[in-house]
């Protein structure tokens, strides 16, 4: 893609970032972001967008209507804890989420998550163990948010 392409892309990226924050649940607090828990995030998932959106979100909480939980980096609330939720996911799911780290979920207790060895947002069915790759970063993720 040229100059202007990257440019009108990461346009309708911040866009649609600035869209969902809009649609954040603010009820809820979802505790100052621990950034040594972040720096252990940064070890574990190499998309620098989902970062800035940590930062822009001022850590992430509930969207919609509270139809969407993106996990913080705070220990406030272990229900918010992406290290806590992913330990939590670990133990129940075991070889299933091998090679996945959990940054969000549905409504329906879904996961959304980084596939740490091959990159790209995966959607993890919380009932069938069944796995989906969804989009190539978690910028592409939001704009597929925002298409449905």
């Amino acid at each position: 893609m040229g100059k202007k392409g990257d440019s009108e892309l990461k346009t309708m990226n911040k866009d649609r970032e600035k869209q969902l924050i809009d649609n954040k649940v603010f009820n809820f607090d979802p505790g100052e972001i621990d950034f040594l828990l972040l720096s252990k995030s940064k070890k574990i998932i190499s998309d620098n967008d989902y970062f800035n959106f940590v930062i822009l979100s001022q850590n992430c909480g509930f969207f919609y209507h509270q139809s969407l939980h993106l996990y913080g980096h705070s220990s406030v609330n272990q229900f918010n804890d992406i290290h806590y939720i992913n330990s939590l996911l670990q133990n129940e799911y075991g070889e299933i989420i091998t090679g996945l780290f959990s940054f969000g979920q549905d409504l329906f207790g879904n996961q959304f998550c980084f596939d740490i060895k091959k990159g790209g947002v995966v959607f993890l069915n919380s009932e069938t163990g069944e796995r989906e790759i969804i989009s190539s970063s978690f910028s592409n993720w939001i704009n597929i948010l925002h298409e449905k």
